[in-house]
């Protein structure tokens, strides 16, 4: 009787990993899964995000719902407080002017810090990440507002900020970037992403002369000219999928099945 307790003891143990399991994924994860969503435009204004909906998307407890809707809300990108929905921020008109005051006075800052001290392999990064975004223009036919454009046209504001070598002047770069990401999806923008783009060459090229009182005033312009392609008199419509905003988030866990 003992012998057949002990064999069953240890060997059941055995048997329990070839079941599925999905990978852990931890609160923080989770809201920069959530965060990422937002700035690429899948997740629009205004959107529901339950924490039965989104625990079932990420495999986890409500607690841990809750724990990543925290850290998000304290970025504004979403409204939420505990015990009842969070919803995908709405921003008004005069939080999206705000807004961008902001970002001119950061990023105005950002590359004139970055100008006084670039180095060749800097100068070769940035042109690298122009180069990308001209490929991706021509190759994927990018139009105003799409996610694909945004991320790209996004990066080189991030890159200058990263490279000017101010780590919180980076996060605040990266944060208020996503806040007007949102309201550049609610009010919709008539800006092409080429011109966008033709602008950071001009940009790049006040860096590559070590200009950074004009790179800092055609950053300024450059994010002007964003702002008043906004149509602030009326959000833009979007229609959204939850389950394909974290469409990578499911496509992992059903390779681990």
């Amino acid at each position: 009787m003992a012998k057949t307790l002990k064999h069953a003891v240890t060997t059941s143990p055995r048997r329990r990993p070839s079941a599925a399991r999905k990978p852990a994924i931890g609160a923080e994860e989770i809201a920069g899964q959530i965060a990422t969503a937002i700035a690429g435009r899948r997740l629009p204004p205004g959107t529901k995000l339950t924490e039965a909906s989104l625990g079932e998307i990420f495999g986890v407890s409500r607690t841990k719902i809750r724990e990543a809707l925290y850290v998000v809300a304290r970025s504004k990108l979403l409204t939420w407080l505990p015990g009842r929905t969070a919803f995908v921020s709405q921003p008004s008109v005069e939080e999206a002017r705000d807004l961008f005051e902001t970002r001119r006075i950061l990023e105005a800052s950002s590359i004139r810090r970055l100008a006084k001290s670039v180095t060749l392999q800097q100068l070769a990064r940035l042109r690298a990440q122009i180069v990308r975004e001209q490929k991706a223009l021509s190759t994927e036919s990018l139009h105003t507002g799409t996610s694909t454009g945004t991320r790209f046209l996004g990066e080189f504001h991030f890159l200058v900020a990263e490279l000017a070598g101010n780590k919180v002047l980076e996060e605040l770069v990266r944060e208020i970037s996503a806040r007007t990401s949102l309201v550049e999806i609610y009010y919709g923008t008539s800006m092409p992403a080429s011109c966008s783009s033709e602008e950071h060459r001009d940009l790049l090229a006040c860096l590559e002369r070590g200009d950074g009182e004009e790179g800092a005033n055609l950053m300024a312009k450059h994010l002007h000219h964003i702002e008043e392609s906004l149509n602030l008199h009326r959000a833009a419509q979007d229609d959204f999928d939850l389950q394909a905003a974290f469409s990578s988030v499911t496509d992992r866990s059903a390779s681990a099945t």
